[in-house]
């Protein structure tokens, strides 16, 4: 049963054990089935964009090309993510992160979004 709980000025969705669509085995068979490179799928062009604009032409060209997931040490290293930390540490440093930008959520804030 979905859960709402409230740290400080944080919501947090708890889908649960049973509903949680992204366990480590769901994405493993989401990945094998969803090879872009292997199935022939091509990037659009924005996503083809962002992932360009987001990564170092090595890491890019890789991911890209050959289909290569990044766990979470080597996202972090090869610059794909800000964080990573092991599976039980998720959820109380993504209330930490969160906490940190509540004070900046607001108007200005979706303006910005919006024009990213």
């Amino acid at each position: 049963m979905p859960t709402l709980d409230r740290h400080d000025d944080v919501f947090v969705l708890d889908l649960g054990d049973t509903e949680n669509r992204f366990h480590p085995d769901w994405l493993t068979a989401v990945h094998s089935a969803l090879d872009e490179v292997d199935i022939g799928l091509p990037f659009t062009v924005g996503m083809s964009a962002l992932v360009q604009a987001r990564l170092v032409p090595q890491t890019a060209h890789e991911a890209m090309t050959t289909g290569r997931r990044y766990g979470g040490d080597d996202a972090r290293t090869a610059g794909i993510v800000e964080h990573a930390v092991a599976e039980d540490a998720v959820r109380g440093a993504a209330v930490e992160l969160a906490a940190a930008q509540t004070g900046r959520a607001g108007p200005t804030l979706g303006t910005i979004k919006a024009r990213m």
